[in-house]
Parts: structure tokens; C-alpha cells; sequence
């Protein structure tokens, strides 16, 4: 299984009710996207006052990194990609992390 961990650092301007829509989305592949296992959605609520403005994320669980290469072009991913890029600080990528891991 692949675990895949993405945290962004959206526009302080956005407001929450769009992040939370746009998120949500994510959800919403779950079962329409092969091989993707559960989705997690949430704003960071880390005690450690360490998330650089990162406050939101996503986890997703694969069944193996060809399902998530798959998912990364997927017709119905790269939409929700795009608009989620336009709420970004910077609209850059030093605006998001991703980290997969491999899980078992």
C-alpha cells in the first residue's frame, strides 16, 4: 500500500468555505478513482506551532504506486490539481509538500 501525504499552504485571502469545498473534492474520488483506498481531508491542528503555514492537507491510501501514478493524470485528479493550484500563497509548488511512503 502507498500512502500518499500532500500539505498546502493556501492564499491567506481564500476563504475556509472554498478550501473546505475544494477538498472535499478530493473525497469525492474515492470509488470513482482505481485502486484508491480512503481519503482524508483536514486543516492542521499540530500543537507544535511548527506548520510554516501549511495548514491544510490531504492522505490518501493506494493499492500500489501504479494506481497512484495512474491517479496523478487521472481525467478526474487533474482538474481539482488545477484549482487547487490557483488558491495557492504563490500559485508555486514551494506552496505544496508531497510525501508518499510505502505502507506493509
Amino acid at each position: 500500500m502507498i500512502r500518499h501525504v500532500a500539505i498546502f499552504r493556501f492564499s491567506n485571502e481564500m476563504p475556509e468555505k472554498i478550501l473546505d469545498a475544494l477538498l472535499q473534492r478530493f473525497c469525492n474520488l474515492k470509488g470513482t478513482v482505481a485502486g484508491l483506498l480512503s481519503v482524508h481531508v483536514g486543516t492542521n491542528c499540530s500543537p507544535e506551532a511548527l506548520d510554516k503555514g501549511f495548514r491544510h492537507g490531504i492522505i490518501m491510501d493506494f493499492e500500489s504506486i501504479g494506481d497512484l501514478k495512474q491517479y496523478l493524470s487521472h481525467p478526474l485528479h487533474v482538474p481539482i490539481a488545477e484549482d487547487l493550484i490557483k488558491c495557492l500563497a504563490t500559485g508555486l509548488a514551494d506552496d505544496i509538500v508531497v510525501f508518499d511512503l510505502e505502507i506493509g
